[in-house]
């Protein structure tokens, strides 16, 4: 038997990241934070789709990916 999990994915083009961005995925409200390190200000909460969870950055630090626990697009 074989079971499919189907999670949503956003892909968000980003800035170059400097070592002190910080991505963190808010599952209540549907947003990825984007904080500067050296700080701990918010610079941007970007909209994705339901309960962002699993974050991966591209090589190139140019596209961040966002699994979505509760979407299916």
């Amino acid at each position: 038997m074989q079971i499919l999990i189907a999670l949503g994915l956003v892909l968000i083009l980003v800035p170059p990241a400097a070592a002190e961005t910080i991505y963190v995925s808010n599952e209540q409200d549907n947003t990825v934070a984007v904080v500067y390190g050296a700080t701990m200000t918010l610079q941007a909460a970007i909209d994705v789709g339901r309960r962002p969870r699993g974050m991966a950055l591209s090589v190139d630090k140019k596209t961040l990916f966002v699994a979505e626990g509760d979407d299916n697009r």
